[in-house]
């Protein structure tokens, strides 16, 4: 997750890591948020949110909901 205006970190950063990455992976991108992802930062904590449940186990052990 990274703003585009990011003026501490550029973007640039986290596409170059994404292109780097072994799966799964994924790269989300705010337009236009700086480097506290405040315009979005609803979106992102639902983002942050899903992820951390998918890590948990599931009633059957395996990750997941």
């Amino acid at each position: 997750m990274h703003g585009t205006a990011d003026q501490v970190l550029p973007d640039r950063l986290s596409r170059d890591l994404y292109a780097r990455a072994g799966e799964p992976k994924k790269l989300v991108l705010y337009p236009g948020d700086g480097h506290g992802i405040e315009r979005h930062r609803a979106e992102m904590l639902e983002k942050l949110r899903e992820w951390s449940l998918d890590l948990l186990p599931n009633e059957e052990g395996a990750r997941g909901a």
